[in-house]
């Protein structure tokens, strides 16, 4: 294909593209990486910048650097976040469902990075942002429910952390602090306390 239809050509990105994800998801991410940056490239030139293929093609390269495991990695993946969030809420609007998922992923490369004070604030910022546009009970507020669980239980705010994780079962906010009272007691009980 690349052949006949030239390596900067959509239909030729498109394919190198497919072929990105199916490394990603093989493990073999130093492949995905540089397929994904060289779609990226073409995408860019051909489409621009904020052209939704484009933005898409940078997700998927933000999604190996993450899965790369280490904070150099991560910055990178940040950097490619930020930029794809940012022209997702000027075209779609900030409390849009993308731009929301965007966002969560943002917080997940700043919690990878260690940062998990501002990786906090992004995952309550979209938590709350999901609930208001999609409800309590949607699964995207429960996910990003139990990713702030899981940052407050890093940051060693327990109580907050099993709040949280309570909401993201769907218990409702009303139940969350009197379910809360009944564990510590059946706690103090087991342990003669």
């Amino acid at each position: 294909m690349e052949e006949s239809l030239g390596e900067q050509s959509l239909e030729t990105l498109n394919s190198v593209g497919k072929l990105a994800l199916l490394r990603k998801a093989q493990g073999r991410l130093t492949e995905a990486e540089q397929l994904y940056a060289r779609v990226l490239a073409g995408f860019e030139k051909a489409l621009g910048v904020d052209h939704e293929m484009t933005l898409d093609v940078a997700s998927g390269l933000a999604a190996v650097k993450l899965e790369q495991g280490d904070a150099a990695s991560a910055a990178v993946a940040e950097e490619l976040l930020w930029r794809v969030m940012h022209a997702k809420a000027k075209a779609l609007g900030s409390n849009h469902p993308s731009t929301l998922a965007t966002s969560m992923t943002v917080a997940q490369a700043r919690k990878a990075k260690g940062e998990l004070e501002a990786a906090g604030r992004l995952f309550a910022d979209v938590m709350q942002k999901y609930e208001a546009v999609m409800g309590i009970d949607a699964a995207e507020t429960r996910d990003a429910a139990t990713c702030l669980a899981q940052v407050r239980y890093e940051q060693g705010m327990h109580a907050e952390a099993a709040e949280l994780e309570l909401r993201a079962q769907g218990v409702p906010k009303y139940e969350v602090q009197s379910r809360l009272r009944e564990e510590k007691r059946k706690a103090q009980l087991v342990h003669g306390s």
